[in-house]
């Protein structure tokens, strides 16, 4: 049986403590993030919609999006320049 004055739920409050201690603290960009992970969205359309401030700085925070742009640009550069090209120093603007 469950000792005296001891509530038979104590044990998994404290793994559950210890789980959340263990957590990864998340950064200032995740927090922005919380409200809009999980849910899909409509596509937001900056040039007819009058956004909030708030969206916008959300989009400009958004590393992800930074990361999978350089990406998209070096497979282009690398789609258009050849290897043999880039070796002789071409130049493609």
């Amino acid at each position: 049986g469950a000792e005296a004055g001891k509530h038979p739920m104590k044990l998994y409050w404290e793994y559950m403590v210890y789980l959340f201690r263990r957590m990864e603290q998340i950064d200032e960009q995740q927090m922005h993030e919380v409200g809009y992970r999980d849910y899909l969205q409509d596509p937001l359309q900056p040039l007819m919609d009058n956004l909030e401030n708030q969206t916008y700085e959300t989009f400009e925070k958004d590393a992800t999006k930074y990361l999978q742009y350089e990406r998209a640009v070096q497979a282009a550069l690398i789609d258009r320049v050849s290897e043999a090209e880039a070796e002789a120093g071409k130049v493609t603007v």
